[in-house]
């Protein structure tokens, strides 16, 4: 009798305790976070201190493995180790039945893995706090998933600060997780750290965002989440922060980590921008300031290729620079390694040579999600930013592609249509060549082996150019006018190791003639870059 009610009583138990599992409400969606080969981060929260369980499995109905936290929480964050490289896993917080196709992770390839990797990028996606911003969020959601193949899936989701306008729990869940939910729940994310987000020295949000501060996901182990880098297949990310304390470890920490990084693409994340020219001007920002003088040149030693940010509401971007760690008015012929707007069907992509130092960069501000500024935060005008949108209202994001070891594509999504009736209002690309690796091509190479010039000069109606290539390569010579604008490419192309010539004709790259005036004719080969200014008399 007394076992017999023993057995009842543990029945009862089991019953109650599910009956409470299943009870309690899931209050926010699960969201992915910290995603490697192996392992992954699943978060959620719930409107009563519990134990969570998430179910995972191959399929919707084979959700056979589990994994629970260690105590009771509202906030849950479970970490799934043991799962296998680029691998489809379906899983529920819910119960071992729940599960359902539009909730499942991917784990990272390998490290190193040469693939093609879709970055979505927002910034300012939380800051605002009304239903008409709320409905510019879902219409750049929509807008992603249109561009996307009618799906809401990235490898990742990099967000680019003020998740929030003060760091509430109520607008973190009304303007973030509400908007991005049925991204979120099946697409990695890494955060920024905004100045929104610090309304409360980041308390809610250190508490809603798990990132990698220990180098779980590669990189170099940083001890602290306000900055952090990652790996992800063959792109080394790095994530700064300027706002609210000494950076001098944090620059000490990039160095290092830098130092030691063999990936392929090199893309930084922060919130303040380096060089902008929209609400918040780089020239008098001190946190824009800070992160040129500091971090600018330790990027460029590793070989940036993309620096994103936000904070300014707007979208702007410069063509490939190098070397501008000061204002935008000491912008100098030496800081231009390509001024052309990189696109392959208008003029040509961005080239750099993999490894490579001081090959140039390009500056993303990336637009608000939910907010935008009026057209006239951009009425300051930046001389090396070509493609700004002078509008109000325009929210949008990025779209960055990562074709294996050679090719980068970035594209701006805007929420409204052009006059095209298009939503990629801007874009450009960023091609790759193979490092030199003989002893030859990689040895210490002179000024003197690198030159150009031009006779007559000046000249009408033509010149002679010469030149001499350092190495066997990829050469470009560039026809400039003053105002940095593309005249013509007179060369595009592999060239042989020793002197050369080409003739100018003062003609553009339509064929028609050029007036009199200065122009620069400037020859690039890796990161080596020389120009020369030539005088045409007509």
């Amino acid at each position: 009798m007394n076992h017999r009610l023993l057995h009842r009583n543990g029945l009862l138990l089991i019953l109650f305790l599910l009956s409470v599992q299943m009870s309690a409400q899931v209050t926010r969606q699960p969201y992915l976070q910290i995603v490697t080969p192996n392992s992954i981060v699943v978060r959620w929260d719930s409107d009563s201190a519990r134990v969570g369980t998430v179910y995972y499995g191959a399929s919707t109905t084979s959700l056979t493995k589990a994994k629970s936290d260690t105590g009771n929480a509202i906030k849950h964050e479970i970490t799934i180790t043991g799962l296998s490289p680029k691998q489809k896993y379906y899983y529920s917080v819910t119960g071992p039945s729940g599960g359902t196709s539009d909730q499942y992770f991917v784990t990272a390839p390998v490290t190193g893995t040469r693939q093609f990797t879709r970055l979505w990028v927002i910034s300012d996606f939380g800051q605002s706090f009304s239903t008409s911003d709320d409905a510019r969020r879902t219409v750049t959601v929509n807008v992603w998933k249109e561009f996307n193949n009618n799906s809401l899936a990235a490898d990742l989701v990099l967000s680019l600060g003020d998740q929030s306008e003060s760091d509430w729990e109520s607008q973190l869940q009304a303007n973030y997780f509400n908007q991005l939910q049925d991204v979120l729940r099946i697409t990695p994310l890494f955060t920024t750290v905004g100045n929104h987000d610090a309304g409360d020295q980041r308390v809610v949000y250190k508490a809603s965002f798990t990132l990698p501060a220990n180098a779980e996901a590669g990189g170099l182990a940083s001890g602290t989440e306000d900055y952090y880098s990652f790996n992800y297949a063959n792109i080394h990310v790095v994530v700064l922060c300027a706002d609210g304390f000494d950076i001098s470890p944090e620059t000490e920490w990039l160095k290092n980590d830098l130092s030691a990084n063999k990936s392929d693409w090199l893309i930084a994340l922060m919130h303040h921008p380096m060089h902008s020219a929209g609400d918040h001007k780089s020239d008098t920002d001190p946190f824009s300031m800070t992160e040129r003088a500091n971090w600018l040149p330790v990027l460029e030693d590793a070989g940036v290729d993309l620096i994103l940010a936000g904070h300014n509401h707007v979208y702007e971007r410069s063509y490939m620079l190098d070397n501008l760690t000061g204002k935008s008015t000491s912008l100098t012929e030496a800081n231009k390694i390509d001024t052309a707007l990189g696109r392959i069907d208008v003029d040509h992509a961005y080239k750099k040579v993999a490894g490579r130092p001081h090959g140039g960069e390009i500056f993303v501000n990336c637009e608000g999600g939910g907010t935008s500024s009026d057209a006239s935060n951009l009425r300051y005008p930046f001389a090396f930013t070509p493609v700004v949108f002078r509008g109000s209202d325009y929210e949008g994001s990025l779209v960055v592609d990562v074709d294996g070891s050679n090719r980068m594509d970035v594209k701006f999504l805007c929420d409204e249509l052009d006059a095209k009736g298009s939503h990629i209002w801007d874009y450009f690309t960023i091609l790759k060549s193979a490092n030199a690796t003989s002893v030859e091509d990689s040895r210490a190479l002179l000024p003197e082996d690198f030159s150009i010039s031009n006779y007559p000069n000046p000249f009408n109606p033509s010149t002679r150019i010469s030149y001499t290539a350092p190495q066997t390569g990829h050469v470009t010579i560039t026809i400039y006018d003053v105002l940095g604008r593309v005249v013509s490419t007179l060369v595009d192309g592999e060239v042989a190791t020793g002197n050369h010539t080409i003739d100018w004709s003062g003609k553009d790259g339509r064929g028609n003639d050029v007036t009199s005036g200065m122009y620069i004719a400037r020859i690039q080969s890796g990161q080596f870059l020389k120009s020369t200014k030539m005088m045409l008399l007509r």
